[in-house]
């Protein structure tokens, strides 16, 4: 929100100066070359004259973009304070950075020859159809989720991506606690918790792609009400590992299909 506002001053100090160099340009190139002798000093002041006369239309449209700027900028402003407010952009924020782990972290699985089809919706009622899929996948995201630097450099990509748009979150709810509120004071405390929030949360990650030590870190996940981004991407990989343990162990590592029936033996002819 603040980058918009001040984007709105600039935009149009760079428009005015724009449109007064593009129009003096042209001026300068329709003068002809003869109109600089003394002896045509006359012409040229009139064509000055006309040039100072098309000004005014000129900052007319420059007045003009700029109304049509403002009014779509206080649009969106109000459109967004309001989604602030209610928390609907709250919720959407994350709502988006939980998907985006989820998928980043199937994604990556995928990759390293992950099914997908493995394990299906219940699994609790329904043996998989083939365990040594289940196994395999197991292996796979254990190996994914061991220390290692690709794992570092895979979980600091999504945690740098999504506070992109959680940066910009916070900074719209410190320009609403910035004389921008109405008077509530519960409106006022549920941004100050929602922002407090996410800054303890920006701090562990700040901290964790530091290269605080392992142990260390999980033990300030432990004690805390506050789970980090990289602690989610964590997560979503012990959420997989978790629902295959499940699968395993209620099923077993026995194949789960069916053994091939043996062919019945072919019949001698008659000797």
């Amino acid at each position: 929100v603040t980058q918009l506002v001040d984007k709105l001053s600039q935009e149009s100090l760079w428009l005015s100066q724009a449109a007064a160099q593009e129009e003096f340009g042209k001026w300068v190139a329709s003068v002809r070359p003869l109109t600089l002798f003394p002896f045509n000093i006359p012409d040229l002041f009139r064509q000055m004259k006309t040039f100072s006369l098309l000004i005014p239309h000129h900052i007319d449209g420059i007045l003009t973009r700029m109304k049509e700027s403002l009014a779509s900028a206080t649009a969106l402003l109000t459109t967004r304070q309001e989604n602030i407010l209610c928390g609907n952009l709250k919720e959407t924020v994350t709502s988006w950075w939980l998907s985006t782990i989820t998928s980043s972290v199937t994604t990556h699985l995928v990759s390293k020859g992950f099914a997908e089809d493995a394990v299906s919706h219940d699994y609790t009622d329904k043996p998989p159809e083939d365990m040594d899929k289940v196994l395999r996948n197991l292996e796979i995201v254990k190996t994914a989720m061991a220390p290692s630097d690709e794992l570092e450099v895979f979980v600091n990509t999504i945690v740098r991506g999504i506070y992109v748009v959680v940066d910009t979150f916070m900074e719209d709810i410190h320009y609403m606690l910035n004389d921008h509120l109405p008077e509530s004071a519960e409106v006022r405390e549920f941004l100050v918790r929602d922002l407090n929030y996410l800054e303890r949360m920006k701090e562990m990650d700040t901290q964790l792609l530091r290269g605080r030590e392992h142990q260390a870190g999980e033990q300030r996940l432990q004690l805390s009400d506050v789970v980090p981004i990289a602690g989610s991407v964590m997560a979503s990989f012990h959420i997989h590992e978790s629902e295959l343990s499940t699968v395993v162990e209620m099923w077993g590592k026995r194949p789960t299909k069916d053994p091939p029936l043996p062919q019945p033996a072919a019949e001698l002819s008659p000797g």
